[in-house]
């Protein structure tokens, strides 16, 4: 998730009823039977124009390789096609 610059992540739920949760001391409170009838399971979605695209691609064995030396290779690639494709 991105940081905003009170270093929140973004994409957070900060709605009163969350608010209502959380003390001014940062401690939640105990979840009562309210919280659960409303709850929902999961991590809500992301918006649609956060969403990343899947493609399958075909690449030379020595490129998959190399890319599996990697820790993080989608962001490689996003990065590598980003500065080639200008």
């Amino acid at each position: 998730m991105r940081r905003t610059d009170n270093g929140a992540a973004s994409g957070q739920d900060n709605s009163p009823a969350r608010d209502a949760l959380i003390g001014k001391d940062g401690e939640v409170r105990e979840l009562d039977d309210t919280f659960f009838a409303t709850a929902k399971r999961g991590r809500p979605a992301m918006p649609a124009a956060e969403r990343k695209v899947r493609m399958n691609l075909m690449i030379e064995p020595e490129i998959a390789a190399q890319l599996d030396k990697l820790d993080n290779k989608s962001a490689f690639v996003n990065e590598v096609l980003r500065k080639a494709l200008g």
